[in-house]
C-alpha cells in the first residue's frame, strides 16, 4: 500500500542528522515531499518508530539557519536502500496522539517554506 500524501521530489545535497547514541554521522535523503521522506540508511526500526532528526542542505554554509530545519518524524516502511519516514506535524488531526502539542511540532507550510529555501520544489 502506498501512504504517501504529496508527491516525492529528488533532494541532491540534502542530509539528516539524528542522534543513536554515538557521534552525529549524516544520511543522505533519497527524495522528500511536505509530508516525508525517504531516508538512503541500513537502520531498520520497527515502523511506528518515532525520530527526531534535523534536514540540513549541504552546500558549505553549515551554519546557516535557513539550510537546515528540525523535525519530527515515524518510520512507515522500509525498502532495500533506506527507511520512509511521515513527517509529524502540527496541523495533522493526530498530532496529540503523540503526545505532542501543536507548539512542538512543525507545520506543512514550514515545511515546504524550507524546501523552496533549499531549492526543492513546493508540493503541490
Amino acid at each position: 500500500v502506498n501512504q504517501r500524501r504529496a508527491k516525492r521530489f529528488e533532494a541532491p545535497n540534502l542530509v539528516a542528522y539524528y542522534w543513536t547514541g554515538g557521534a552525529p554521522y549524516s544520511y543522505h535523503v533519497g527524495d522528500i515531499s511536505a509530508t516525508g521522506l525517504f531516508l538512503l540508511t541500513k537502520e531498520r526500526w520497527a515502523p511506528g518508530t518515532l525520530i527526531q532528526m534535523t534536514l540540513q542542505k549541504q552546500d558549505g554554509r553549515t551554519n546557516d539557519s535557513d539550510s537546515s530545519i528540525c523535525v519530527l518524524s515515524e518510520v512507515v516502511r522500509w525498502g532495500q536502500n533506506g527507511a520512509g519516514f511521515n513527517f509529524i506535524l502540527s496541523d495533522y488531526e493526530d498530532v496529540l496522539n503523540y503526545g505532542m502539542t501543536p507548539m512542538e511540532s512543525l507545520d506543512r507550510k514550514s515545511i515546504e517554506r524550507f524546501l523552496q529555501k533549499i531549492g526543492v520544489p513546493a508540493a503541490q
